[in-house]
């Protein structure tokens, strides 16, 4: 079974191409989020962006390229069954790879030299994740994940024991596709205009925020 997979890291990681072309070489779906066109970078915002104060910050984080960066990756994430935490990489990286560790997904650790050890790493490696020392060594791995993964759809992430809110089954398989996203396919194939790329919630504090129509309605149905 191919495994979906999102590979948390940093921009200065260079071990990060090479990470991510032999993932997809073993067969597997990689989201990436270095990809040409999406992105995201918080100069394409304000080139001098390092020197913003803390309110600046919070207020940039409602800027729209920032709420669009956002929702892209945290659609990637929603659709991946594994994260590799690709070190060395900062803060991001590890608020991805804690969002994997508490949806009880595969978290799996490559480490890098000079890292200092971390205590926290012993929790995903307990719940069935791993820690590894060479990139060889945690693709061969996969293979025992592969063999005890549930199939997720690969646009919603629905699985059996997970549905869609008004149900649904499988109607394909590798790639899994659930009957939900089937149909919806399907209208928007019959539709003359596509839909909008992005559906606006409006959050707590009454700004919104842009999130991909699809799977990731679900992502934000079921935090909290």
């Amino acid at each position: 079974m191919t495994l979906s997979i999102y590979v948390a890291s940093s921009w200065r990681n260079e071990r990060y191409p090479e990470v991510v072309a032999a993932l997809r070489a073993a067969g597997h779906e990689v989201y990436d989020w270095r990809a040409e066109g999406q992105a995201f970078a918080w100069s394409s915002i304000d080139p001098d962006w390092q020197r913003w104060t803390p309110q600046q910050f919070r207020e940039q984080l409602s800027h729209p390229l920032a709420r669009e960066g956002f929702a892209r990756d945290a659609h990637g994430m929603w659709r991946s069954q594994v994260c590799v935490l690709l070190l060395p990489c900062g803060r991001s990286a590890h608020l991805e790879a804690g969002w994997f560790w508490g949806q009880e997904r595969h978290v799996l650790i490559l480490l890098a030299e000079g890292q200092e050890p971390e205590l926290m790493y012993r929790g995903p490696k307990v719940d069935g994740g791993g820690i590894y020392l060479s990139l060889d060594e945690l693709v061969a791995d996969l293979g025992r994940i592969e063999a005890g993964a549930e199939p997720r759809c690969h646009r919603c992430g629905c699985t059996e024991f997970d549905p869609c809110e008004d149900g649904c089954w499988w109607v394909h398989q590798d790639p899994w596709l659930c009957s939900r996203c089937d149909s919806k396919h399907r209208d928007e194939e019959r539709d003359e205009e596509p839909p909008p790329p992005f559906l606006v919630l409006e959050d707590s504090c009454g700004g919104g925020e842009f999130f991909p129509v699809g799977s990731t309605v679900q992502f934000v149905r079921r935090t909290p």
